[in-house]
């Protein structure tokens, strides 16, 4: 059983105040009842790479509005590889390839669309309490179908980078993540 999300904060707090000179945005969303605890979840912060997570939901959307498909060419390499690529290996010229192709106008407005408003495509911002969202849509379903979902979240498992996230976990636990 999860410790309750109180406790989770506490101990988070007890960790961060040892490192007062970082900022932090910390979210959680309890699955389980939709329970919700942050330290500093609307505080903006650049996107990094996890902003790629939310570009790959637009992109297999309109994948299965039969706008795209994965297997499209483009610049010699389908869209799917790209994807792969921009999402397990953090491949930024991928990313790059990737908006463009999709088109920066559709950006904010799907963000929006699936209750995210604090991302600036611009540049590149978001808080913890929208990327929270968005993995937590991603992860139930609710922003694309079984096969899509499935395809994503495996592509979010052994990272080029799991040296951050997966060590904190207990063993057996799924770890999907974007850093």
């Amino acid at each position: 059983s999860l410790p309750h999300l109180s406790s989770i904060k506490n101990a988070i707090q007890t960790v961060i105040s040892s490192y007062p000179q970082l900022n932090w945005g910390i979210s959680f969303i309890d699955f389980n009842n939709g329970n919700k605890a942050d330290i500093n979840g609307d505080k903006i912060f650049a996107g990094a790479s996890t902003t790629k997570v939310l570009i790959a939901c637009l992109l297999l959307s309109q994948v299965e509005a039969g706008k795209y498909n994965l297997e499209q060419d483009l610049n010699g390499v389908s869209i799917k590889q790209l994807l792969q690529q921009m999402i397990n290996r953090s491949d930024n010229d991928d990313w790059v390839i990737l908006m463009n192709f999709i088109g920066f106008q559709y950006q904010q407005s799907y963000a929006r669309s699936v209750g995210i408003t604090s991302y600036d495509v611009t540049n590149n911002r978001i808080d913890s309490n929208d990327m929270a969202l968005l993995l937590e849509k991603l992860y139930t379903g609710k922003l694309l179908n079984a096969q899509n979902t499935k395809l994503l979240l495996s592509y979010m498992q052994h990272t080029n980078n799991d040296d951050l996230i997966p060590p904190a976990v207990p063993d057996g636990v799924s770890v999907y993540h974007k850093y």
